[in-house]
């Protein structure tokens, strides 16, 4: 039976509340849809102001292999869970506070 997308992205914000990594606060995204359960996908993982994962300045690809690793999570589990296949095309990392004043424009 093919989900509704508002039912989708409702459940796919509980499955996060549940799922989400650790080191983040609440995942914000976006889905579009391009085919009969298969959407792009933008993600943003929201951390707390004071999380480590902001001040990574050893390399690029510390933030690079993290962030890969939560999307293919997140992506095995939409679709072990609700039978949606997922495109991410784009991911963000920012701070509580950033997330909230870019709301507030």
């Amino acid at each position: 039976m093919k989900m509704s997308q508002e039912n989708l992205e409702t459940a796919i914000k509980k499955m996060l509340s549940v799922i989400k990594p650790t080191e983040v606060s609440f995942v914000d995204f976006d889905l579009t849809p391009i085919d009969e359960d298969e959407y792009y996908m933008s993600v943003k993982y929201v951390v707390p102001d004071d999380s480590p994962i902001l001040k990574v300045k050893t390399s690029p690809r510390v933030y690079d292999d993290l962030r890969m690793k939560w999307n293919e999570e997140m992506k095995k589990n939409l679709k072990n869970f609700f039978n949606a296949k997922v495109i991410i095309t784009s991911t963000g990392l920012s701070s509580e506070s950033w997330y909230k004043q870019q709301l507030n424009r």
